[in-house]
């Protein structure tokens, strides 16, 4: 009392210095003198103390460490205390982590474990907790433990069902929002006095997105539905909801198996109202609907395939088959794994015959040939107006299948797409200027095929 903070800052280095000569009984005093001195300081000594804790934390042994973490944690979980100092306490709590020594898996696990607590609680210290288990699991490494101890990813999904807790928990803060507000929530709303709504819904998605790609892990459909019905589908979800809704599901697409993509775009996505989406929206209906194609042109080559070496097969094999059907009476069963039937609901320009036939098309069928073709519908009031940019599509189209069998006649395995070795080659990838794969390939890819240069943009082309 009564010195100045330069004074302060000095003595509070010198006991920092010392306290690595320190035996575990005098840091355990000294601990344990910090934590009582901590309660009835001004809030700068307050600040300086942690510091130190912080300091003695990162210097000592397991033990003490052990202590230290404790006692920091114990702060940071006392009423009233404003953001920047809970985030300063937290801070330097995970600062102790940082050395990396593997013997702190134990004392991390134990810290991951209380943070699941307080997210099932879902109360004053949720977000925090949310915050802090992403920093944790974010700079933790998962491959230098033993074996016979799992990494925490697989430990709080495994063993704790993280997954679930988060989406429940992100379910519940809605709810509680929307009740608060009657409704109205805007981005500056308040979960309690010292984040806003939109900070909680971005950290429990951004925590569930860390747990999938580092745990490399895909989300299971039914988790994904709820999620879906949470942020877009519920009537009580706000257009922040919306938006970080579709911002999340168009980022995580890959966090999905095939299955799962395929039968969320049939359960969920197919049932946007395409008129009346954001940009972020039709972004999203776009993504899923391409990768739904695309997953279909392969189950139906593949298919087409298992066809023709099953018929060859049965040929080759007719006598042997027929004593395999005296012996064994019972149907042989599906094998395990193989291609469900696919849902051909979702209209596409080869499923076209004739020009006229387009008169024919519901509205919705229009909306899902003009979306798979990256054309624009705003502002297309009426049908008349989807119908005649379906046709001008269907005219670019043949011409360009004229174009292309011509150009196979000549030379067909020059112009095939080097990725799926099917469609003829039809667009650019930009920057690097190569012409080596089809429209609907090139959308999917991140890198050249040639000469993996990032892609930035992939433009149609049509040859002459």
């Amino acid at each position: 009392h009564g010195r100045s903070l330069a004074t302060v800052d000095h003595l509070l280095s010198l006991i920092a210095s010392a306290a690595t000569k320190f035996n575990l009984e005098q840091l355990n005093y000294l601990i344990g003198f910090i934590d009582n001195s901590w309660k009835t300081e001004t809030i700068h000594i307050k600040e300086k103390l942690i510091e130190l804790l912080g300091a003695i934390g990162r210097g000592c042994q397991e033990d003490s460490a052990a202590r230290v973490l404790e006692v920091l944690w114990d702060m940071a979980h006392e009423d009233r205390l404003n953001r920047s100092m809970l985030e300063h306490l937290l801070h330097c709590h995970l600062r102790v982590f940082s050395e990396g020594r593997s013997s702190y898996y134990a004392l991390k696990r134990d810290y991951c474990l209380k943070c699941m607590t307080d997210l099932q609680r879902n109360q004053g210290w949720l977000v925090s907790a949310i915050k802090y288990l992403y920093e944790l699991l974010l700079h933790n490494p998962t491959n230098t433990f033993k074996s016979s101890e799992p990494d925490l990813i697989s430990l709080l999904v495994n063993n704790h069902d993280i997954i679930s807790a988060l989406i429940q928990s992100l379910s519940t803060c809605q709810l509680d929002v929307w009740n608060k507000t009657n409704g109205h929530v805007t981005i500056e709303k308040s979960m309690d006095d010292r984040f806003t709504y939109e900070e909680s819904a971005k950290s429990h998605l951004d925590l569930l997105s860390l747990l999938l790609k580092k745990g490399h892990l895909y989300l299971i459909l039914k988790r994904g539905e709820e999620l879906w019905d949470i942020l877009i589908a519920n009537e009580k979800a706000s257009s922040l909801d919306h938006e970080l809704g579709v911002n999340w599901f168009i980022t995580c697409v890959d966090d999905f198996s095939r299955d799962s993509k395929l039968a969320l775009f049939e359960k969920r996505v197919s049932k946007l109202d395409l008129i009346n989406l954001s940009p972020k929206g039709f972004e999203c209906y776009k993504l899923y609907f391409a990768r739904y194609n695309l997953e279909r042109f392969r189950r139906t080559n593949s298919s087409s395939n298992d066809s023709n070496v099953s018929t060859l097969s049965n040929t080759s094999s007719s006598n042997i088959n027929s004593s395999c059907v005296n012996e064994h009476s019972e149907p042989i069963a599906p094998i395990e794994g193989a291609s469900p039937r696919i849902n051909y609901a979702c209209m596409t320009l080869n499923d076209i015959s004739t020009l006229e036939s387009i008169d024919d098309l519901t509205t919705q069928q229009l909306h899902q040939i003009l979306v798979h073709n990256y054309v624009s519908i705003a502002g297309c009031v009426e049908k008349s107006e989807l119908i005649s940019k379906v046709k001008l599509l269907y005219h670019d189209e043949k011409q360009k299948k004229e174009s292309n069998t011509k150009i196979a006649k000549e030379g067909p395995n020059e112009n095939l797409c080097k990725v799926c070795l099917d469609a003829n080659i039809d667009c650019v990838v930009l920057n690097c200027g190569h012409l080596c794969t089809c429209i609907r390939c090139g959308e999917q890819l991140s890198n050249c095929p040639i000469c993996r240069c990032a892609i930035t943009r992939v433009v149609r082309v049509f040859k002459s």
